[in-house]
């Protein structure tokens, strides 16, 4: 599946649909460094995103608006 057919979202640069995500995850701290456990992370429509084919970054919610705005075309 593609971020169009997952999560409604396309580049408003270029029209693709391969994302990198800026995530929120808890990380348990020791002495020699970080552990992440169980993998549970966020990101929401104010989270930024980056375009894998043009390299556009922006707001998710800018590459969902430009999924709306391909629906109507």
């Amino acid at each position: 599946m593609s971020a169009r057919d997952s999560w409604e979202m396309v580049c408003p640069e270029c029209k693709a649909d391969d994302f990198e995500v800026e995530i929120k995850v808890f990380a348990r701290l020791h002495e020699d460094g970080t552990e992440i456990d169980g993998g549970d992370h966020e990101w929401s429509d104010e989270s930024q995103c980056y375009c894998i084919e043009c390299g556009w970054m922006g707001a998710v919610s800018a590459a969902k608006a430009a999924y709306r705005a391909e629906q109507v075309e």
